[in-house]
């Protein structure tokens, strides 16, 4: 074989191998943001800041009150 396809065989094989890298990375990053930002997580979030922060809900308003705020966030597109 010739240094040339040797030369173009190994930069192929690099090119693949990165190729391989950024996919599974992409791949990765978007499951993990499946399982981040589910709305049974993101509601009990949002609880847990109400329940932290000062504010004068009381413990059986805060779950009606946090998925409010989740649904009406979703409807208007806000993060």
């Amino acid at each position: 074989m010739s240094s040339k396809k040797i030369l173009s065989i190994g930069c192929l094989s690099v090119l693949a191998v990165v190729l391989v890298f950024i996919v599974s990375s992409v791949i990765t990053e978007a499951l993990s943001d499946i399982g981040r930002f589910n709305p049974a997580r993101t509601v009990q979030m949002i609880e847990r800041h109400l329940q932290d922060g000062q504010t004068d809900l009381s413990s059986e308003q805060i779950p009606s009150v946090a998925r409010i705020l989740y649904e009406e966030a979703r409807f208007y597109r806000i993060d």
